[in-house]
């Protein structure tokens, strides 16, 4: 189940509390970068994922590393954008990059979070992304 701002604040406090005990969050990212079939990532979800292109030796890398993906031909910058859940809420922020990010094709403003509904497409530079937060279940 996604957790994005269409769904009631109540349902999402709700279900986070009862079942984050129980199983961890992680966020899952279909990838299209215009070359290929879109591709599927997973990552457990903390409270900032910076999304971006890896490079640079002894520089921080982003916790979404879209260079697989053609990165720097697509425009990502290696900082590009912040994701952020505060418990009730996933939101994006563009951190100034260089080609921008848009949410269903509307251009962001830098350094201003936006909330992420369930079924947004994001761009960053020319890659298209589609996020939503599901539950693992523990293995046992």
């Amino acid at each position: 189940m996604a957790l994005f701002a269409s769904q009631s604040k109540k349902q999402t406090l709700d279900d986070t509390r009862t079942r984050d005990s129980v199983t961890p969050l992680r966020l899952v990212i279909h990838i299209t970068d215009g070359s290929q079939q879109p591709r599927v990532i997973s990552v457990p979800l903390q409270n900032k994922l910076l999304i971006g292109r890896g490079g640079g030796s002894g520089e921080e890398q982003p916790d979404v590393d879209l260079s697989t993906f053609r990165a720097l031909e697509n425009g990502v910058s290696r900082w590009h954008a912040q994701l952020t859940h505060d418990g009730d809420f996933l939101s994006i922020e563009d951190l100034d990059s260089t080609n921008g990010t848009r949410i269903n094709g509307y251009q962001l403003s830098a350094q201003r979070p936006y909330r992420l509904r369930d079924g947004d497409e994001i761009e960053i530079g020319r890659i298209r992304l589609m996020v939503s937060l599901v539950h693992i279940p523990n293995q046992a």
